[in-house]
């Protein structure tokens, strides 16, 4: 619930307390749409956890996520256990979610899907 909006940025209650969103809660409604419902909102954060068939498969994806986030200049956080990754995409230098980190998240479906995700 967004609590109050200055200069198009809207702010709302959080787990962690006040927060800023780079994008408004339409923007965000609107661009849940273009990336796969396992992606779930977290105060300021993206977050999906993937599920490979082994290392080799997990080790594949976290490539070719590396390779597209360098080129994009867009970092997540993310780590890896074995066959498991979990990603958490947030723009640091807005202190929440922009339409950056739809759009890589996007891209990461793509990648997923393409290493049998």
């Amino acid at each position: 619930m967004v609590l109050f909006s200055i200069k198009g940025i809207d702010y709302e209650l959080g787990k962690g307390g006040l927060l800023l969103l780079g994008v408004t809660v339409q923007q965000i409604q609107d661009n849940l749409k273009d990336i796969d419902k396992a992606w779930t909102i977290d105060g300021k954060w993206l977050k999906r956890g993937f599920e490979f068939a082994d290392f080799k498969e997990a080790f594949s994806f976290m490539t070719g996520v590396a390779l597209v986030v360098e080129k994009a200049d867009h970092h997540p956080d993310w780590d890896n256990s074995y066959k498991k990754v979990n990603i958490a995409p947030t723009t640091h230098e807005a202190d929440g979610l922009t339409e950056k980190d739809f759009k890589l998240a996007a891209q990461i479906d793509k990648i997923a899907k393409y290493t049998g995700k």
